[in-house]
């Protein structure tokens, strides 16, 4: 049994085993995301004992936010040129995985990675903690350090002694959207240094950077 992902550029597919199939495909839906994330228990409202006299009380149902970790990576061809963004979302208790690419045109490097993280932060459909995980000083540091900056000086940066619009902007502001819906972790891997999610992500961020460099699919972009 296979489960699959339309994107810009192909179709990602999964082989499952047939018992497990039927909740892997529906990774992403709203079913799986209540109550305690992914390990099949509710979190049923309790009653509280008071003493005589007293009213009882019900107390509300502890929800926790999904964990999942997410991979992104970008690839341009000629910079700019053809780009390509891929990311590989996992939910490390499970173990299940989701992988998506897609590519632009004319575009650069440092706009497929920030289109990674946006893709892949766009697909959970419910407040989740997240952990980014890039080879990409440029996007960690900008969540981590530069936003806050830009967004107080009106997307503005200092460079020399004026003030410049921020490169991207339409990308960042995107992020600063989806990094108020989620709970963000950041962590850095050196790129090619053989981590097998950053691996995963450059290779099909590259190969959807050179399907359309080559004009062997359409490329639809976001």
């Amino acid at each position: 049994m296979f489960c699959e992902w339309g994107n810009p550029v192909g179709t990602v597919s999964k082989r499952l085993p047939q018992t497990s199939a039927r909740k892997y495909c529906k990774f992403l839906n709203d079913s799986m995301y209540n109550g305690v994330a992914f390990d099949g228990k509710n979190n049923m409202p309790t009653h509280t004992a008071s003493p005589k006299g007293e009213k009882t009380t019900i107390s509300k149902p502890q929800v926790m936010s999904p964990k999942v970790v997410l991979y992104t990576d970008g690839a341009c061809k000629g910079n700019p040129g053809p780009g390509g963004w891929a990311f590989v979302l996992q939910h490390p208790q499970s173990g299940k995985i989701l992988e998506r690419f897609g590519c632009e045109p004319d575009t650069t490097n440092n706009r497929m990675e920030l289109l990674a993280v946006i893709e892949g932060l766009n697909t959970l459909t419910k407040p989740s903690q997240v952990e980014v995980v890039s080879d990409s000083k440029y996007v960690l540091q900008g969540l981590e350090d530069w936003m806050p900056k830009w967004k107080k000086n009106g997307w503005r940066r200092r460079e020399g002694g004026s003030w410049k619009p921020v490169k991207n902007v339409d990308l960042w502001q995107e992020l600063d959207r989806l990094k108020s819906l989620h709970e963000l972790t950041f962590r850095y891997v050196p790129g090619h240094s053989g981590h097998p999610f950053n691996e995963r992500c450059d290779e099909l961020a590259s190969l959807a950077a050179l399907a359309v460099k080559s004009n062997k699919r359409k490329c639809g972009g976001r």
